[in-house]
């Protein structure tokens, strides 16, 4: 049953084309305010469903709602949901004014309207000292603020972000991700955002929608999908750098468990629990690998300082690991150089190996 107060429903959606389906039954809703982010690779599905929502792509089966109404049918126009691209879509013959008024006067929108709406979104986005100034004389990010102006203005119940940042620099990107939350926080317009970047899917979102091969895998806040990967294509594509995955087998002691590698090295679990498989991939997060005295002692094979971090690899169980390090005393650790590493127990997710699905720890009693 529809629910006004929701102001986007996706209800068993499917798209298709030909024979190719690459939506395939999809449910999410999206609360009042709230900031969605769809995440996941190329090809996935993401900016189709986006396109879906906005009524740029027809629907093969299902409903999507906007604020209860069914808008299988309905033109974009007719939606009141306002999208921004990753091109900027601006006509290069008019000013950013003109190019931010431009739909409030399609929709014959009042004179002093369009003047105190565009007024009040030049100010947010910082756009007064250019403008009266055409695409062609503003830098990417002021083009991309124009763009996202141009939806502000016309104070739609959704909008709508296609990888918005993908044409700008990584610097560049970083200010406008800011932005973007930022006048979030101010509107509180609930807000749809497709990424394939999970650094900005996890630094914008209130909730993450992890979609892979037109499926949804996992939806959640970006620290529960971090801590709490429903599988390994979660646990891989959360997180930077993604989450290591060595098999081992599982070896049952009297008073504890532990996972040890094709090639004899012991991994620590947490104690006083069990798991019943024998077999399982066992998962821990770079970061929540300590370099310290007491540990497993390997080989560093490739260093890559990123300035606070550094990242390291060594090989355990016949597989590259990777070890993120801070040290604040600032210890220079080389390629060739022997280190003893930890992993946190507590850090530790177990896969099932066939299906990739996490492995419930239970309490030995």
């Amino acid at each position: 049953m529809a629910t006004t107060n929701v102001p986007v429903q996706v209800r068993g959606v499917r798209k298709s084309f030909g024979v190719l389906e690459v939506i395939s039954g999809i449910d999410v809703d999206v609360a009042p305010g709230e900031f969605v982010v769809l995440v996941g690779p190329s090809g996935c599905g993401k900016s189709t469903l986006l396109r879906m929502i906005a009524g740029l792509e027809d629907i093969t089966d299902g409903e999507i709602l906007i604020s209860g109404t069914v808008v299988n049918t309905l033109a974009p126009k007719d939606r009141d949901v306002a999208m921004v691209f990753q091109s900027y879509a601006l006509y290069p013959q008019k000013t950013v004014y003109e190019n931010m008024a431009f739909g409030l006067r399609m929709r014959k929108a009042p004179a002093t309207t369009i003047s105190e709406r565009v007024q009040r979104a030049t100010q947010m986005l910082g756009l007064g000292p250019v403008i009266e100034r055409l695409p062609k004389q503003l830098s990417g990010g002021q083009r991309q603020r124009v763009a996202m102006g141009r939806a502000m203005v016309r104070a739609p119940k959704v909008f709508l972000f296609d990888e918005p940042l993908s044409n700008l620099d990584a610097k560049l990107r970083v200010q406008m991700r800011t932005e973007i939350k930022a006048r979030h926080a101010a509107l509180a317009t609930t807000t749809i955002y497709v990424t394939h970047d999970q650094v900005e899917a996890m630094t914008l979102a209130d909730r993450i929608v992890v979609m892979n091969a037109g499926k949804i895998e996992q939806v959640g806040p970006p620290l529960k999908l971090y801590w709490n990967p429903v599988n390994t294509f979660v646990a891989g594509f959360i997180g930077s750098p993604s989450m290591n995955l060595i098999p081992v087998k599982i070896k049952r002691g009297r008073e504890q468990i532990q996972a040890e590698t094709d090639d004899g090295v012991l991994l620590p679990l947490p104690p006083a629990l069990s798991i019943q498989q024998d077999r399982a991939l066992y998962g821990i997060r770079p970061e929540h690998v300590q370099i310290g005295d007491t540990g497993i002692e390997r080989t560093v094979e490739v260093v890559e300082p990123t300035g606070a971090d550094t990242q390291l690899t060594v090989q355990i169980g016949g597989k590259p690991i990777a070890v993120v390090y801070r040290d604040l005393n600032q210890r220079q650790i080389n390629r060739g150089d022997k280190v003893r590493l930890a992993p946190i127990v507590e850090a530790v997710r177990l896969f099932d190996p066939e299906s990739g699905r996490r492995l419930p720890l239970q309490s030995r009693n």
